[in-house]
């Protein structure tokens, strides 16, 4: 199963089309990720908080998580991610 994410923000699933040529984006906001996962915004920040969701990129002020990353560990399983270097004493 792969899911994309419409350009109004809004999860869906469809086919795997990895050029690029379908639009949609490569990053994803928190909103999106949130309705992607079917869970709130308030319960994803807190599985990162507790550190059981791949990590975002932080870009100036923007939150942004990388769709392909966060599409392989939904395939995964959701395997709790190791500890990165911003998780101090975790």
């Amino acid at each position: 199963m792969d899911y994309k994410i419409a350009r109004n923000g809004e999860a869906w699933v469809g086919s795997d089309r990895r050029d690029g040529a379908d639009g949609e984006p490569m990053l994803a906001t928190a909103s999106q990720i949130a309705t992607l996962m079917q869970i709130s915004t308030r319960t994803l920040w807190r599985l990162l908080s507790g550190g059981k969701i791949p990590e975002p990129l932080r870009i100036g002020g923007a939150v942004r998580w990388r769709l392909d990353d966060v599409k392989n560990w939904i395939a995964a399983g959701c395997p709790v991610p190791k500890a990165s270097s911003t998780q101090k004493g975790r």
